[in-house]
């Protein structure tokens, strides 16, 4: 988002942070695998490393092209984000 908001010229200075756009923040994401490791007693996060970075990968081209075709949506998020 840093990188769309630059430029909408909407971010100027500081890049955001996880922190700052994950609020109302809803994710769905299946993955299929052979062994899966979870984390913590109620196992509802994913605990293989190796999957991260694919999933951040995927999750990341494909919000980029999202947003490419729906701009407006964009801005929405982003104009919440900087006034919080």
């Amino acid at each position: 988002m840093n990188d769309e908001g630059v430029q909408l010229k909407m971010i100027k200075d500081e890049a955001l942070t996880f922190d700052d756009v994950k609020e109302g923040l809803v994710a769905i994401i299946n993955v299929r695998m052979l062994e899966p490791q979870f984390e913590g007693q109620t196992k509802t996060k994913l605990g293989n490393a190796e999957v991260k970075n694919k999933v951040y990968n995927i999750v990341k081209t494909q919000l980029t092209l999202y947003f490419d075709k729906h701009v407006d949506e964009l801005q929405q998020i982003l104009k919440k984000v900087l006034l919080a």
